[in-house]
């Protein structure tokens, strides 16, 4: 019976990683697939997919590389070791567009999956688009500051602001029914502070104040 090779190093930091245990293909979250110039520029396709919410330090993702040099050449002294010297990230997932480059701040991408794995499940795509609307890493409390959730419409979003911020406005009656709420939100939001993206997977109107 083969016995199961044991892949764990301790860190820098001093905690213990087994760099398998993230390279592999996420089925949601973000990811990156490492590969490497030196071997990229002689047609060696050569890399593997790293789960990041594994591999969610800067230290770790480098582990994870100096795992896929080491299990291309084991042999440091081999002239092929220097062919992976030079990584690169050649596809992503889950990913704002200034992270999804060949070789990102690494420091960046950490802060980001951090973040990323404390968003409340089914808020994930908001925040990766949060992010992306000004090419930053932003921190749970700015997202959740600035997100007013799923709607159909800026329209839905816009009555419903109004019913509970001005509840006065019930009086209206049945006038309320002549209301153009699309224009409110065009007129009163959009206009202002107010940006919605639509979702990819949702198709719903994701509203950010």
């Amino acid at each position: 019976m083969q016995t199961a090779i044991n892949h764990t190093i301790e860190l820098p930091s001093g905690e213990e990683f087994d760099p398998t245990d993230a390279l592999k293909s996420s089925n949601y979250g973000p990811a990156v697939y490492i590969g490497f110039w030196g071997l990229y520029n002689d047609g060696n396709l050569f890399g593997n997919w790293c789960d990041l919410q594994e591999a969610d330090t800067a230290e770790k993702v480098q582990a994870c590389i100096d795992f896929l040099r080491l299990k291309f050449c084991p042999d440091k002294t081999d002239p092929r070791y220097l062919d992976t010297e030079e990584w690169m990230f050649q596809d992503s997932e889950y990913l704002p567009s200034f992270l999804r480059t060949e070789n990102p701040d690494l420091s960046q991408l950490e802060s980001y999956v951090e973040t990323w794995i404390d968003i409340p499940e089914g808020d994930e795509e908001a925040y990766q688009v949060f992010c992306e609307n000004d090419s930053q890493v932003h921190s749970t409390e700015e997202f959740q500051d600035s997100y007013r959730g799923k709607w159909d419409s800026g329209a839905d979003f816009a009555e419903d602001y109004y019913e509970q911020n001005y509840p006065t406005s019930d009086e209206l009656g049945p006038l309320r029914n002549y209301i153009d709420w699309e224009r409110v939100w065009h007129g009163e939001f959009e206009c202002g502070d107010a940006w919605s993206v639509t979702s990819k997977t949702t198709y719903k109107t994701l509203v950010f104040i």
